[in-house]
C-alpha cells in the first residue's frame, strides 16, 4: 500500500525548497523511448491504460516499454538531491525520473528492487498523476498531483499479492527521486527523520 508522508523536519523542508531551484534539464529534455512511429498521445494511452495492465496480468500480454522521460542523476538537481540525502538518511538505492516539459512511464512493478521506498515527486503545476493497482486486488487508484512536493512511502513486493504495479504521466514539469531500503527498519528510521520536528 502507499502511504502519504508529510515532512515536518525543518531541515528536510528547507532542503526540498532548495532542490526546487536546481537545474534538472542539463541540456536535455524528456524524450521518446521505444515507440517510434506512434504519436506521443497514442503511446501514452497504450502505456498507462488500465486495459494494458489487465491484459498483461490476465493473459500475459507483454507490456510494451513505452516511456517519455529522462534520468536525472547527472543533472545539477539530481546530484544535489543524492549528495544531500546521503548526509541525512541511510538508504540502499537511488533512482530518478524526469518529465520535462511533460512525459510518462508505462505500467511497471519494480519487482526487481523488492523492498521499501520513499518517492519524492515535485510538480510545478500539479497537472500530472501517479496511478497504481492495489496489491492483491483489481482496484486502480489515481493520485492526482498537487503543485509542490508529494512524498509517498511504499513497499515493492515480487509475489502476485504484493507486486505494486504503477505508472505516471504529467502534462507539465515533474521530477521524481526514489530512495530504496532493503529493510523495514531502515525505511522506518528514514520516515521518522522526515517527520522530526
Amino acid at each position: 500500500m502507499i502511504t502519504e508522508i508529510k515532512p515536518t523536519s525543518p531541515t528536510i523542508l528547507s532542503l526540498l525548497k532548495t532542490i526546487e531551484s536546481k537545474d534538472f534539464v542539463n541540456g536535455e529534455y524528456s524524450f521518446a523511448k521505444n515507440y517510434d512511429g506512434l504519436s506521443y498521445y497514442d503511446a501514452l494511452l497504450t502505456a498507462i491504460g488500465d486495459d494494458t495492465l489487465f491484459s498483461h496480468l490476465d493473459d500475459n500480454t507483454p507490456i510494451l516499454k513505452y516511456k517519455h522521460n529522462k534520468i536525472l542523476g547527472d543533472t545539477e538537481g539530481g546530484k544535489f538531491f543524492l549528495e544531500s540525502f546521503q548526509e541525512l538518511i541511510e538508504f540502499d538505492g537511488f533512482y530518478t525520473s524526469g518529465y520535462i516539459p511533460k512525459g510518462f512511464d508505462r505500467w511497471h512493478s519494480d519487482s526487481d528492487v523488492t523492498g521499501y521506498a520513499i518517492l519524492f515527486s515535485y510538480s510545478k503545476d500539479g497537472n500530472g498523476y501517479f496511478k497504481y493497482k492495489v496489491p492483491g486486488s483489481r482496484e486502480i487508484v489515481t493520485v492526482v498531483d498537487e503543485p509542490g512536493w508529494m512524498i509517498r512511502g511504499m513497499y515493492y513486493g515480487n509475489a502476485e499479492n504484493t507486486e505494486l504495479w504503477h505508472c505516471v504521466a504529467s502534462e507539465g514539469f515533474r521530477v521524481t527521486f526514489i530512495l530504496t531500503f532493503v529493510t523495514e527498519d531502515k525505511y522506518n528510521k528514514a520516515v521518522e527523520f522526515l517527520m522530526r520536528a
